[in-house]
């Protein structure tokens, strides 16, 4: 952008005292660019500061895809507070002597988002620790904090096998997904996979080509119990993992956690089951997850969906004192809202996640509800959360503003036909709030369009390399 249409940008970002029904000039260049109409767009700017704002539609419901989990993690710090975790808790029904425990072992499933490989190893490495080596009983999941109603993983766009539609489970092992490592070498395709007790039975074809879309090459696949998987690598990829979503979540988290028990040296005497934990039962072990604050940041960096959605669930099961539903989860949203004197006219928060098209939201509501947000002593916390421009998250490839690198901070939304942004982003006047959705079959050309917004309102005379 020139430098005279940046100036009158923010003039008119920055000036105006009311609502205006005309979008600037610059952002409508923008939009006709991409055959975008005006229309299809909700955009609300202010400084929580002054007040002054630009808006357009900002009383429009939208769906704002992946930007719904602001309202999510916001309810959670708030709610919570950043410091809270969610436990995961092991107990027994019978004696332990001289390593052998004479029973069955009970894993209740608390909702803890961040049961990684890594962390459920540690769980166990901690049941070891307190002298457990032989289950000779069962191996029991105990996955009734949650009140799911069955769902088909195809359901929302006929891609089951993706990690972002990976279903919510109160006890969910490594996002409920099954990890493969592809390794070229000498024109050969070698694979790992993990739980690496997983069988498989591989077709692998090593091409030549760009690496761009590589995983749309493959086609994954469980039948019988067994992975099949056929496609083609382009050798130019070199070393790269892939995270599918394959098995409901029961069956993910016996494979991988009698996976890690076989590895740590452990003995399963027993099966595997799904069952309640008995009152009688002794707890053994509670293993909390990491603190919500960590927990928001990987929500909103990386646009988790599963874990955004085991958020809300874990909000409805307190909300509702007992096993968590969706509809609690909404409800305990709602509830939130009342409770702290806020107002989302024509919210629909669906799963948490943004991960619906029913969901929606106004670019006005949300835009006051991050000026709220910034009163609050969990603030930098959830600030933090946000992806960067240009530096990590959903916006590290973003390099096209070099003067909003490290200094815009904003969560983007993606689904077909919406792109949607939300966040703080620093400016001569002070700190911007800005929300901007777009509803069109268009959308996904709209990058422009958040760059000319940005252009605007970050100052052009300090870019990223004179900062220090």
């Amino acid at each position: 952008m020139k430098y005279a249409s940046r100036l009158c940008l923010v003039v008119l970002l920055c000036a105006a005292t009311t609502a205006q029904a005309v979008l600037p000039v610059a952002v409508g260049q923008a939009l006709a660019q991409a055959g975008i109409p005006a229309e299809a767009v909700g955009l609300w700017v202010s400084a929580p500061d002054t007040g002054r704002s630009l808006a357009h539609q900002e009383q429009q419901v939208f769906n704002p895809a992946s930007v719904m989990k602001l309202v999510t993690t916001m309810a959670a710090l708030d709610r919570l507070g950043p410091a809270h975790t969610f436990a995961t808790e092991v107990y027994t029904d019978g004696p332990l002597k001289d390593g052998v425990l004479q029973g069955a072992l009970y894993i209740k499933g608390g909702g803890d988002p961040t049961l990684t490989i890594e962390r459920a190893s540690s769980l166990l490495r901690a049941l070891r620790a307190r002298g457990v080596r032989v289950i000779q009983g069962d191996l029991v999941l105990d996955m009734g904090h949650y009140a799911l109603p069955a769902l088909d993983p195809a359901g929302f766009d006929a891609a089951p096998e993706r990690p972002y539609n990976a279903p919510p489970a109160a006890l969910l092992v490594n996002y409920n997904t099954i990890a493969l490592t592809f390794s070229p070498r000498l024109g050969r395709v070698t694979l790992g996979v993990e739980p690496p007790t997983l069988r498989i039975n591989a077709v692998i074809h090593g091409i030549e080509g760009p690496c761009n879309g590589w995983q749309e090459l493959l086609r994954p696949r469980i039948h019988e119990g067994e992975m099949m998987l056929e496609g083609d690598y382009p050798l130019a990829c070199g070393t790269r993992t892939a995270w599918f979503n394959l098995l409901n979540p029961a069956d993910n988290s016996a494979m991988h956690l009698t996976s890690l028990w076989q590895e740590l040296g452990g003995t399963l005497q027993g099966g595997v089951r799904l069952a309640a934990t008995p009152a009688t039962a002794e707890l053994l072990l509670s293993f909390p997850s990491k603190p919500l604050a960590e927990i928001v940041r990987d929500i909103n960096k990386h646009s988790n969906n599963v874990m955004a959605r085991m958020v809300l669930l874990n909000l409805g099961a307190i909300h509702a004192g007992g096993a968590a539903s969706p509809e609690h989860g909404q409800q305990a949203i709602h509830a939130w809202l009342a409770q702290r004197g806020l107002s989302l006219p024509g919210l629909v928060i669906d799963n948490g996640a943004g991960l619906a098209r029913e969901a929606r939201l106004s670019p006005e509501g949300l835009g006051q509800l991050l000026r709220w947000a910034s009163a609050q002593s969990w603030f930098f916390e959830f600030v933090a959360s946000l992806p960067a421009w240009g530096v990590d998250g959903t916006l590290r490839q973003r390099r096209s503003l070099p003067q909003a690198v490290g200094r815009a901070h904003l969560k983007t939304g993606s689904l077909r036909g919406v792109r949607a942004w939300a966040g703080f982003v620093p400016s001569p006047q002070g700190v911007q709030i800005v929300v901007l959705f777009i509803n069109h079959a268009n959308a996904g050309q709209a990058g422009a369009v958040i760059e000319t917004v940005l252009g605007a309102l970050v100052p052009f005379d300090t870019p990223a390399d004179k900062r220090r």
